[in-house]
């Protein structure tokens, strides 16, 4: 297993995240400067799979996190070679889960997410997304795939 925190973020990270991350021995890439976070983590994801990471863990820059929530969320996206969504609450009162169910499925919001590999490569190449392969808009000379920006337009089950 070779994991990765991936973190996109506006303008700056909170001492909670901040805090949390000392606390674990993960590989972390950060991306900073853009308003268009689905844009930032394609950047991400992109420069992750190009360093060999197997394991592609997003955390939102404004939340607080335990390492055995990480290390759980790793081990089960290991497991599984697939999708690992871990629960988080909303900053804002009443504190509810970020995430829901609906009719067709459950949904929940990428701040503590690990996506492995080999679901990774199933989504591009299962939906196409090769042609999406592009030079990123925000940080010029920079290859990003743009997945994340399809994915907020359509909807797809693995």
């Amino acid at each position: 297993m070779n994991p990765v925190i991936l973190t996109p973020v506006y303008r700056y990270f909170e001492p909670e995240y901040l805090d949390s991350c000392e606390k674990i021995g993960v590989a972390k890439l950060r991306q900073r400067g853009s308003a268009c976070i689905h844009e930032a983590r394609d950047l991400l994801v992109y420069q992750a799979i190009q360093a060999g990471f197997d394991i592609l863990l997003f955390i939102d820059s404004d939340i607080a996190f335990e390492p055995a929530d990480v290390d759980k969320v790793l081990k089960m996206c290991d497991e599984t070679k697939g999708v690992v969504v871990g629960t988080y609450c909303s900053k804002a009162p009443p504190h509810a889960p970020i995430g829901f169910v609906v009719k067709d499925g459950i949904y929940a919001g990428m701040g503590f997410t690990a996506i492995h590999k080999e679901a990774l490569l199933k989504i591009i190449l299962g939906l196409d997304l090769s042609p999406l392969l592009k030079v990123s808009e925000s940080w010029p000379n920079t290859k990003c795939l743009r997945w994340f920006q399809y994915l907020q337009s359509n909807t797809f089950h693995m």
